[in-house]
Parts: C-alpha cells; structure tokens; sequence
C-alpha cells in the first residue's frame, strides 16, 4: 500500500523556510556514545535542502529496539533480516551491546534490512521507500578484518520488486527481461586502494538473467568509478561511529533527478545526475529513471568485518509513496 505523507506540502514549505530562516539545519552531533551517535535532534542540511523535513524511518539507540528477528515478523518499522536472492540471515548474526549499539556479523552482504520477503501476497513484510530519500545510517567497523574475498561492510539499496521478484519486467521485452535499480551509500570495497578509500555507487540493472550479458550475471549501466570512489579526510577512523548519507531527488517533468553522498553531513564526490524518459531503454540511453518507478529496501550487511549500528534514519518530502506492509 501507499504510505500516506504526515505533512501536507503547506506545512512542509512552512516548515522548511523556518528550519532555513532560524538556521536549525546547522546540526553539530556528537559520537562519543551510542546514544550520542545516533541521536539526531535536527534534520540533516542536505534533507533540508531538499525539502525531506518528514523522518519516516527511524532507530535511534538503543538499536536492539529497532530489529526484529523472527522469522515471522509483526513489525513493519523495524529492522529484519535478510531473507532474499536465497539466503536465510540467522538471528545469531545480531549482537546488542551494552551501550546500545548492535554488532552485526556475518559473511553476507545484506544482514539486516528494511523489508522481508514472504511466500505469498503481500510478498514482503517491512518497508521500501518511493519518490526521493535522505537515507543515513551511522556505524563503525573495523578496516582491518575485512576480506575482499569474504565481502565486505555495505550500506545499500535495492529494488523491492527485484527482491521479491514482481514488477521488475521491463514492459515491452521478452519474459523474464528484468529491469531494476541499486543505491550503495558505502561499500568498504576499495579498500586495496588505501584504508581511507571507499565507494559509493547507483547502478541500474537489467537484461534477462544469464542471457542478456552472458552466464550468471545481468547487464549494468554504473556510475563512472572516478566519480564513485573517495578518500575520506586524513585521520579517519572507521573505528569510530561516522554517519554516512545519500540523498535521491527523482528526476520530474524532465527536470534533472540526482543521486548525492556525504559523510558526517559533508557531500563526497559529484551529485550524480539523470533525466527520467518516458521511453527509458537500458540498452539505448541508460539514465537510472528506473529508481523513480520503483521503491528501494534498505540494507545493512557486515560482509567480513562485523559492522557496529548505533542509528539509521530517513527524511522524505510530502510526495513520498513508500510501500508499506
């Protein structure tokens, strides 16, 4: 179903000028603690920016409130986990701690996530999000552990109607030519390069699966990797909690969408730029319009290096059509 805005687009105005004209949107947060790390009073600048001022997802610590591990989950607000593609993710992956972090370790890259397939309609359990974002999760790990070979800490998104496998058919192709998106806010996949180096990446995927592009893979149109890849400032410490963020603005009315990263509230790299067609064709002119006709789960995955969650948050804008179940 379509989750209903809790502000009209009136107040949302009113709202913003406020934020702007008073200068909350300057937001200084602690991370010492946990509690600290994830206590987010203020919206983020860039969400004000963008008008999301509506927080339509939040966990805020102690974190271990925030996840469901059954298999049957009840709650559509919290965290659960990873169920799809064919893997189980086990409640032994999930670790409270005393401060009220939650260590997540496993080999997969998606442990927990926004939504939870189920065997009949439905199909999901959870959220996943439509029409624009500020997505932001605050976490910390260890470079030293990771594993190239073994995955590796991620914060991402992905179609829900790729998961669950309804609505990704691209109209007008051949059965089973699929056609979805994926958001990576951070990936520790670069980390050959230098310890400091990460990646942000938008992908849009399509093809018919070991068909299209040859064996055991799809097609991809990505980011260029120069535009994809940062060194984060000199003295970082992943060991330390740092909020990472990426904001989705939908392309409209052939205006241009984008696609913009920051760390600890700081924009890295170029905003990613694409104009919706209505004739979108992977094959001819790749523009990652697909994002705006689809709803993005939200994934947090350790990989081989145990990650530690002390808070994750979204911001949307009055238009938001979340799926909601």
């Amino acid at each position: 179903m379509i989750c209903p805005s809790s502000l009209d687009s009136r107040r949302a105005r009113r709202l913003l000028a406020d934020l702007l004209v008073g200068g909350a949107f300057v937001a200084v947060v602690s991370t010492s603690t946990a509690e600290a790390a994830g206590a987010r009073t203020q919206v983020p600048p860039a969400a004000v920016k963008a008008g999301y001022l509506i927080e339509t997802f939040s966990s805020r610590p102690p974190f271990s409130r925030n996840i469901d591990t059954s298999p049957n989950p009840t709650s559509s607000g919290k965290w659960l986990l990873w169920n799809f593609l064919g893997v189980e993710e086990k409640a032994s992956s999930i670790k409270p701690q005393p401060d009220g972090s939650v260590v997540i370790a496993s080999t997969n890259n998606g442990t927990i996530t926004s939504a939870r397939k189920l065997g009949e309609a439905p199909f999901f359990k959870g959220v996943a999000f439509g029409c624009g974002a500020y997505f932001e999760a605050t976490f910390s790990f260890d470079p030293t552990l990771v594993d190239l070979n073994r995955g590796w800490p991620s914060w991402w998104k992905m179609s829900i109607e790729h998961l669950i496998g309804k609505g990704e058919q691209w109209k007008g192709r051949p059965p089973g030519y699929d056609h979805f998106f994926e958001l990576d806010t951070f990936e520790y996949n670069r980390a050959s390069d230098d310890d400091r180096t990460f990646g942000f990446t938008v992908s849009e995927w399509y093809g018919i699966w070991g068909r299209t592009c040859g064996a055991l893979q799809y097609c991809v149109n990505r980011s260029p990797y120069a535009d994809s890849t940062l060194r984060a400032p000199p003295g970082t410490d992943w060991t330390k909690p740092h909020k990472f963020a990426s904001l989705w603005r939908p392309s409209r009315n052939g205006a241009a969408g984008e696609f913009s990263f920051f760390l600890d509230d700081v924009q890295v790299g170029p905003s990613i730029k694409y104009v919706a067609r209505k004739d979108s064709d992977p094959e001819k002119h790749p523009d990652f319009g697909v994002a705006d006709r689809q709803h993005l789960v939200m994934i947090l995955g350790s990989g081989s290096a145990p990650m530690r969650i002390y808070s994750a948050h979204v911001w949307q804008g009055p238009e938001a059509c979340n799926l909601v179940n």
